[in-house]
């Protein structure tokens, strides 16, 4: 892992892209169309696992899916 982001459900992020039939380029435009876009190269580093997004790049990703930041993100049990 390369940064101190937010852990996301890399597995999570790239099904939510699919089912609405996006490339990693879909995402990157629907995000820059929003004022945060997320490279596509960094958004395949995000579904890999070996990138964490911050806060703000998963809360774009996130609204561009049309998913909330709950559904991507690592929860762990108490």
């Amino acid at each position: 892992m390369s940064n101190n982001g937010v852990a996301i459900n890399g597995e999570a992020l790239r099904m939510a892209r699919l089912r609405k039939g996006w490339s990693l380029r879909d995402v990157e435009t629907a995000t820059g169309a929003a004022g945060a876009k997320v490279d596509f190269s960094n958004i395949s580093r995000y579904e890999r696992g070996d990138l964490r997004p911050y806060p703000r790049t998963l809360k774009a990703m996130a609204d561009a899916l049309d998913v909330t930041v709950d559904e991507l993100v690592v929860t762990v049990a108490a």
